[in-house]
């Protein structure tokens, strides 16, 4: 059995999970460079040829260095993010780096349904860093609010959209609402005022409409659910499917977006075809009269959904300890019904052998007592026929 192997496993990986914006002494909303800034200070100070013979430092460079490798990936960072494990061997796959074959596979686990996590092509964050520098001549579309944008871009490209948020738009909140009637694979990425990636979310299937990407930049606290499962789990076929169905649960960062500029993007994840979507840039309502309500319903629901999250990683345990236990009872109970079967077997040809014994004991004496009766008769019919022959 590896039921109780699987749970103990989950439960020692998210007791060993460290806190990698602690570690760096950042925060989910810090930036790319804010990050960088931090990480560059603390490894000047940790490095190991300024801290000759020092085990603590040593072990604390190399924590930094993880927490750097994972919160600078923004695919990683993601991961992280919504309570995956960054540091496994899962990568994420680059599609500027694998052939047309591994495009074809890669294509028929999404069709599987299979999630696959995808890097950002270093030629978009590039791109990104030269427009906030106004070094690139990419076309960056102006975006006007409740506006719909349709295009179509390439595999692994992206188009540009500047969103100019003013004071009162900034304190009602926003929304960016995507949308692929294709069902092509996206990502939609706020970068932030440098051109590093602040915050990105993969497409997914939400409606028979099509795939769909919603980010909110609002002021209350809400949840993200995310699709993109570890793979490993693909393999605990042991855990009943709704168990996981809360996995990518996760507080949300609420991002704002103060008064200015913005950068987005919406880059092309699809594996072979081109990526086609619509995508709106909305100012959310004021959170009064039945706005307000819808809120309020919002959050109550996501409370209750965090605290069935909780609740079932509790019963999680519980329930795998109990079919442990069923599966040893069943399985004992099959060998005591084998052996009963087999005593019962037993039993009968015992029984079976005892009783052809004493018939075949009979038998024989009867087989004897007919030879005798054979013989006597034989010698009578022989007096008499030679007591006819000569007389008496």
């Amino acid at each position: 059995m590896q039921s109780g192997g699987v749970s103990d496993k989950n439960a020692l990986a998210n007791a060993e999970r460290k806190d990698y914006y602690g570690i760096l002494g950042v925060t989910k909303t810090s930036s790319e460079a804010e990050i960088k800034s931090a990480y560059r200070k603390l490894a000047m100070k940790y490095h190991p040829d300024k801290n000759p013979n020092s085990p603590e430092a040593a072990e604390k460079f190399k924590d930094i260095s993880i927490a750097f490798a994972v919160l600078s990936d923004p695919t990683k960072k993601h991961r992280y993010d919504c309570g995956m494990d960054s540091t496994d061997n899962f990568d994420g796959i680059n599609v500027d780096e694998i052939g047309s074959v591994g495009r074809l596979f890669g294509a028929m686990f999404s069709k599987l349904g299979v999630p696959l996590p995808t890097q950002i092509s270093p030629n978009v964050l590039g791109t990104a860093r030269q427009i906030c520098r106004k070094e690139s001549d990419a076309r960056v579309q102006e975006v006007v609010l409740g506006q719909t944008y349709k295009a179509t871009i390439p595999k692994s490209e992206a188009a540009w959209y500047w969103l100019e948020v003013d004071e009162q738009t900034s304190e009602a909140g926003v929304l960016v609402h995507c949308l692929s009637t294709a069902s092509s694979k996206y990502k939609v990425i706020l970068f932030d005022k440098d051109g590093g990636t602040r915050q990105f979310e993969d497409s997914s299937k939400k409606s028979r409409l099509g795939t769909e990407v919603d980010m909110y930049f609002v002021s209350w606290d809400r949840f993200n659910l995310s699709d993109l499962f570890p793979l490993k789990f693909m393999t605990e076929d042991e855990v009943p499917i709704t168990f996981r169905r809360l996995d990518g649960f996760e507080s949300s960062l609420n991002l704002l977006l103060n008064p200015g500029r913005h950068l987005f993007c919406v880059y092309g994840d699809n594996w072979i075809n081109d990526v086609k979507f619509q995508i709106q840039f909305l100012a959310c309502c004021p959170r009064e009269g039945e706005a307000g309500n819808i809120v309020r319903n919002i959050q109550e629901t996501e409370s209750k959904m965090s605290r069935k999250k909780t609740q079932l990683q509790k019963f999680q345990t519980e329930y795998m300890a109990a079919k442990k236990a069923f599966e040893e009872a069943e399985k004992k109970l099959k060998e005591e019904s084998d052996e009963i079967t087999q005593l019962l077997k037993d039993r009968q040809s015992s029984y079976d052998k005892y009783k052809q014994m004493a018939k075949d004991k009979y038998a024989q004496r009867q087989l004897q007592q007919q030879q005798m009766n054979g013989a006597n008769g034989a010698a009578g019919a022989g007096g008499s026929w030679f007591g006819s022959i000569f007389g008496s």
